[in-house]
C-alpha cells in the first residue's frame, strides 16, 4: 500500500503529468454518502461507499457499506463489503461478499510481513475472521476463522 504514499514509494499516483489510463466499465459515477468517511483512496466508477474507507484502492462497482471499515486494503471490482465488516492490510479479488460484522486481515505490527488474500467469487460469512496472512480460496461459513 505504499504505493498510494509517495514519500514511501517515490511515486506519485495523484501527478497530473503521470496520467493513469484504465477501461471504462460503463457504470455510473461513485456515490459516497453523507456517513462515509474516505481518506486517500483511489475509487474508481460504480463504487457506492457508506462506510470508512482509508488509504486503500477500490476497483469498479465495490459496495461498502454503513458501519464497515476498510484500510490499506484493494478491493477489486464486484466486492460487496456488508455492515460492521472490518478490512484491513489485504487484497480482495472481484465478486467476493464480506459478510456482517466479518474481520478480514490485520494492520501489521512489530515489523511483520505479509498480506491476507482473499480469491474471486468467494463468500466470507457472517462473523468469521480471516487472519492477516491468509489465502482464502474457499467459501468462509459464518462464525468461522481461516489462518
Amino acid at each position: 500500500m505504499e504505493i498510494l504514499d509517495p514519500e514511501h514509494s517515490g511515486i506519485n499516483l495523484f501527478d497530473n503529468n503521470w496520467k493513469i489510463y484504465s477501461r471504462n466499465s460503463g457504470k455510473t459515477g461513485h456515490k459516497i454518502t453523507e456517513t462515509a468517511v474516505v481518506e486517500n483512496c483511489m475509487i474508481t466508477d460504480g463504487c457506492r461507499i457508506a462506510g470508512h474507507v482509508k488509504h486503500s484502492i477500490l476497483f469498479s462497482g465495490v459496495k461498502v457499506a454503513e458501519g464497515a471499515e476498510v484500510e490499506d486494503a484493494v478491493i477489486m471490482g464486484g466486492t460487496v463489503i456488508e455492515s460492521g465488516a472490518v478490512v484491513k492490510h489485504c487484497i480482495v479479488a472481484e465478486n467476493v461478499v464480506i459478510g456482517q460484522n466479518a474481520v478480514v486481515g490485520e494492520m501489521p505490527h512489530d515489523g511483520e510481513k505479509g498480506v491476507a488474500t482473499i480469491g474471486s467469487g468467494i463468500h466470507i460469512g457472517e462473523r468469521a475472521k480471516v487472519g492477516p496472512n491468509a489465502m482464502v480460496n474457499a467459501n468462509v461459513k459464518d462464525g468461522e476463522e481461516e489462518w
